[in-house]
């Protein structure tokens, strides 16, 4: 005797459409395994109007978010700019490394004057 096995299950799964609530009861019958519960069939479609307002608060929503990044955006650049600054300004008052003292005061060779 020859057992037959199921034909393999499918590489890709399909979309199935229903022409009626009997015709998926009786797939669900046909094809049910004890182990999954049965699939459930999604609440209905929005209708235009309802998909257009859901369409426009999330624009509208989107457009919101977008302008408070932009909003942080710029306030960290500016926040960047004074610290910038600041360190540069407390790095101009502080005296060069070295104690202010000049190459030569050091025990170094006199720079070249400039220009020339």
């Amino acid at each position: 005797l020859r057992h037959r096995h199921p034909p393999p299950p499918p590489t890709k799964r399909e979309w199935l459409s229903f022409e009626s609530q009997s015709l998926f009861d009786a797939h669900l019958t046909l094809h049910s395994t004890r182990s999954a519960p049965p699939p459930s069939i999604p609440p209905f479609v929005m209708s235009a109007e309802e998909s257009e307002s859901v369409r426009r608060e999330a624009a509208d929503s989107l457009k919101f978010v977008g302008e408070e990044f932009r909003r942080y955006r710029v306030r960290s650049e500016v926040a960047r700019k004074e610290m910038e600054a600041r360190l540069r300004r407390s790095e101009g008052a502080r005296p060069p490394p070295g104690g202010g003292r000049t190459s030569e005061a050091r025990g170094g060779r006199p720079h070249p004057p400039e220009g020339g």
